[in-house]
């Protein structure tokens, strides 16, 4: 029996589901003679991943699935595990229009599924809200969520990355950061504020009337979620249990309950998505290179 140890930090509001489906998944890998030990990070678990994984005496696991994005772009972290990688993109085909986005900034990363960022806003807004960039130069008061995990975090660094350092200082400048997403779309629901930026599933909530949704002419922000996998198992036993993992049966889930996008190819499509031409934005490799986790958090913290 092969011992396959897997770090699992995903999406929280689907968690129950997910956690089903590794339970099943467990069970006919076992059958196969391949042991797989999950341990799962982030809401409702003693640690986020990204700050487990910073501890010196962390373990590197064999698997990790993840929309804790700092594992990944945080260079301290990444650094720990990154020269050990499989190269996915040899063994797992993603959709064209995933492939030729800043998603694919690193060929070890396999990006598995993305969760849209869109405009929600309400009757106070002067308006329809088109693009990232009209609420920067409107100085349009903005409301975003998850200031302790990558909602926030993701939307600051796809600003900053698309239009400079002084665009996004201005943005938070104008912004409030609540805890969660789905806060941020309750806010606008309440009339509490005008205009927030949130996961497409809460936006699809619009009635269009006192409701409303956007995607933004420039792109809804991705917030990615990325599998990689260590050379310390064999190459057989990754790719049985990445395939296993990524079924079409598991990503098609994720559409119809979440309105999310999966990366692999022959899914499923969100239609918001699809009628938007998977417009996206996402930092691009150039500014992950070139602004380091110190920088950001300096910038970040400022505004929290």
């Amino acid at each position: 029996m092969k011992t396959v140890k897997l770090y699992w930090s995903n999406i929280c509001i689907l968690h129950k589901y997910e956690k089903d489906y590794l339970d099943k998944i467990t069970d006919i890998l076992s059958k196969k003679g391949i042991n797989l030990e999950v341990t799962y990070f982030g809401i409702g678990f003693p640690y986020k991943l990204n700050e487990y994984l910073k501890k010196d005496d962390s373990v590197i696991p064999d698997i990790i699935v993840s929309t804790d994005l700092e594992v990944y772009e945080d260079k301290n972290i990444f650094g720990k595990f990154s020269e050990n990688l499989y190269d996915l993109s040899k063994y797992f085909e993603i959709k064209e229009e995933i492939k030729c986005s800043n998603m694919c900034f690193d060929e070890t990363l396999l990006p598995f599924l993305v969760i849209p960022l869109v405009f929600s806003y309400n009757n106070n807004c002067d308006g329809k809200v088109s693009s990232i960039e009209d609420i920067i130069i409107n100085n349009t008061s903005t409301v975003i969520g998850g200031v302790n995990n990558s909602g926030a975090k993701s939307i600051v660094k796809a600003i900053w990355s698309k239009y400079g350092k002084e665009s996004v200082e201005k943005f938070l400048s104008n912004s409030s950061i609540v805890n969660m997403p789905i806060q941020a779309f309750n806010e606008i629901k309440l009339g509490s504020n005008k205009l927030a930026i949130t996961p497409s599933v809460y936006a699809k909530r619009a009635d269009d009337k006192t409701l409303f949704m956007t995607y933004p002419s420039d792109g809804a922000i991705a917030l990615p979620s990325y599998i990689c996998a260590n050379t310390s198992i064999d190459e057989e036993i990754m790719i049985e249990v990445i395939r296993s993992i990524i079924s079409k049966d598991f990503c098609d889930f994720f559409v119809k309950s979440a309105s999310l996008l999966p990366c692999i190819i022959d899914t499923k499509d969100d239609e918001l998505v699809k009628c938007n031409d998977y417009k996206f934005l996402y930092p691009d490799k150039n500014w992950l290179d070139s602004v380091s986790s110190d920088e950001f958090f300096e910038l970040y913290n400022k505004y929290v």
